[in-house]
């Protein structure tokens, strides 16, 4: 798995062992940032620079999809993940990154309810972010989703602008009702799917 775009691009990055992990395949990947680049950032649900964006990548993993955030640009990334071997490669992959990310760039934590509230985040990082992205994805058909995004609404993640995004199991119907969410699309990659919303 390499880096698509950016500073970073080509990089390769390591993956968990598959018993720890799912990552997510290169082409999901790929469609997703084509969508973020091309659809949102440059229309009306966003319109904003990378620099303006808050990204928060949930159940983690390798940290793929948030470091690619990071090579674009990203303002700060918070990377959610509680499996330890993970988290180790996780940790590496970051640590390859030439030149290294600046400390005010990523921050990590184990839990969603570790998570600071995001005024918080703006004041360690001393950054301003006009947009938040969250992107989870959870172990499939377990509703930890719901329990994501109850942890981040209670920290204030919905009150700006931003979108939403799940990865899941194609066999997944049961969406999110939240009266903050509006759903967008959904995109299918074999056995998974991107499902969408603005908030």
């Amino acid at each position: 798995m390499r880096i698509i775009a950016g500073q970073w691009r080509k990089q390769k990055l390591d993956l968990p062992q598959a018993t720890d992990a799912r990552p997510t395949k290169d082409r999901v990947k790929e469609s997703l940032y084509n969508i973020l680049e091309s659809r949102l950032l440059k229309s009306d649900i966003l319109s904003c620079d990378w620099k303006d964006v808050l990204f928060i990548d949930g159940f983690a993993g390798s940290g793929s999809i948030g470091i690619e955030a990071m090579s674009r640009g990203a303002g700060h990334v918070v990377f959610v993940e509680n499996n330890l071997n993970v988290i180790k490669v996780l940790k590496t992959n970051i640590s390859k990154l030439k030149p290294a990310p600046q400390k005010s760039q990523t921050s990590m934590v184990k839990e969603f309810k570790h998570l600071l509230d995001v005024e918080n985040v703006c004041h360690q990082t001393n950054k301003t972010f006009g947009r938040v992205i969250i992107y989870l994805d959870p172990p499939y058909l377990q509703g930890l989703e719901k329990k994501a995004i109850q942890l981040l609404f209670d920290k204030n993640y919905f009150s700006k602008k931003g979108l939403l995004i799940i990865e899941e199991s194609d066999q997944h119907c049961a969406l999110p009702q939240e009266s903050f969410l509006s759903f967008l699309e959904e995109r299918y990659f074999g056995k998974s799917k991107l499902v969408m919303y603005e908030f």
